[in-house]
């Protein structure tokens, strides 16, 4: 692992759903990522959780002194949303520029219910997006 790698871990939250959680790493022994709604600088094993860290690779992407500059820029924002800026989207627009999330461009219910990203985003708690279901279950959309 080399500073300006965009890693992961994989979690699972004590309901059973899996996801990862992203970062980029910047050098000795330090991480930057979206952690309780902010932008925050860690350490590895504090951003690890014990688990395995894994690098994404791309092929193209910029250069590693320029993905932590980006990184560092973002510092102690607070914008996080689950849809729309998460962890993943930080780090993969550290890395390449783009704004992407691919477990979220996966999730079913933005298929199912044929809502946008910000309609969503309108019923997620961006402090604990874990809400998502009991709010939209008093919506009455299933």
């Amino acid at each position: 692992m080399k500073a300006g790698d965009h890693i992961y871990i994989y979690l699972k939250h004590k309901s059973g759903f899996k996801f990862t959680h992203h970062g980029i790493y910047i050098g000795n022994s330090k991480v930057i990522h979206y952690w309780k709604n902010k932008v925050r600088k860690t350490k590895i094993n504090r951003f690890s959780c014990g688990k395995n860290i894994h690098v994404k690779h791309y092929k193209k992407s910029y250069s590693s002194s320029r993905v932590v500059k980006r990184a560092k820029k973002k510092l102690d924002e607070r914008k996080y949303n689950l849809f729309l800026n998460n962890c993943e989207h930080f780090a993969t627009w550290c890395k390449i520029g783009k704004h992407k999330s691919e477990q979220i461009d996966n999730v079913p219910i933005i298929v199912l219910y044929k809502k946008t990203q910000q309609e969503i985003s309108k019923v997620v708690d961006p402090i604990n997006p874990y809400k998502i279901r009991r709010k939209i279950k008093k919506m009455h959309f299933w």
